[in-house]
């Protein structure tokens, strides 16, 4: 059955050691580093992928201030990393890793981490827990409001330029929000919800209330840059139609595990209902 995981590792610093800004390639390249220890043909295939990973990763979070764009972390200190896994084959080699060796260690960079705790119940932390397609469906409500807290840079991918550019949305404009999750939705579940739902949202819901909004810049290689926007929104659904709100919220429960735009499997699009 497929199951959905949201988790958050604890992690201890076995010395004191330096961190870039943004450390989304590097933790991406940690979680694959565990997945080939394991299972290589699978990290090899997960690696050349060309569409969104079935997993998404959050930047570090727990770190200190950064100075001349590098944060210090002392011998000891604990930070937190989370990890969604969306597809049971990479979540049963991760969970084999895990099970190895009673103290398994990460490495972000040159930097060695004491992976201390995993926390994946509901009720364990407020980014964690797991769900099924089917669970989601029968929990969706008809809400016709919904706020939601993106936590790190969303951008999202709408197509390409007549130069042949990516286009990218840095804004959440409801359409391209929905259609982010839609479009993961179907190809991960098998259970697909029809291009009208679409034209639904964008004819029928409004952003509401922007709590707050900012941009920023989002490194997730040497060279390699994309500006993502993040915050707090709440979305208005001006129709009662009760189909369509169904999926509308039950799409916006499924975004705490898939995220929503380009390069989640780097940190980025980071994404929660919020109460």
């Amino acid at each position: 059955m497929l199951t959905f995981h949201a988790l958050i590792i604890h992690l201890q610093a076995q010395k004191p050691v330096r961190l870039p800004a943004t450390q989304g390639q590097l933790a991406h390249a940690a979680f694959l580093a565990m997945v080939r220890s394991v299972n290589p043909p699978l990290a090899q295939a997960l690696h050349d992928f060309p569409d969104r990973k079935p997993f998404t990763l959050s930047p570090v979070w727990g770190l200190p201030p950064a100075r001349q764009g590098q944060h210090t972390i002392r011998a000891g200190q604990t930070l937190r990393l989370r990890l969604t896994i969306l597809d049971a084959t990479i979540f049963d080699a991760f969970m084999q890793k895990i099970f190895q060796a009673p103290h398994q260690t990460i490495r972000l960079g040159d930097a060695p981490f004491l992976i201390t705790q995993i926390l994946g119940a509901p009720d364990s932390d407020p980014w964690a827990g797991y769900a099924t397609p089917e669970t989601l469906a029968q929990q969706a409500s008809r809400e016709r409001r919904i706020p939601l807290a993106f936590a790190s840079p969303m951008a999202i991918g709408v197509g390409k330029s007549d130069a042949g550019k990516p286009r990218r949305i840095i804004l959440p404009i409801p359409r391209y929000v929905w259609a982010s999750l839609r479009s993961s939705w179907n190809k991960l579940t098998g259970q697909p919800i029809p291009a009208a739902f679409e034209t639904w949202v964008e004819n029928n819901v409004v952003v509401a209330r922007v709590t707050s909004w900012r941009t920023s810049m989002f490194r997730f290689g040497e060279k390699k840059l994309q500006i993502g926007g993040s915050g707090a929104v709440t979305f208005e659904a001006l129709d009662q139609d009760p189909a369509m709100l169904f999926l509308w919220n039950l799409l916006a429960d499924f975004a705490f595990y898939a995220g929503v735009g380009v390069k989640t499997g780097m940190g980025m699009g980071v994404v929660r209902r919020l109460p």
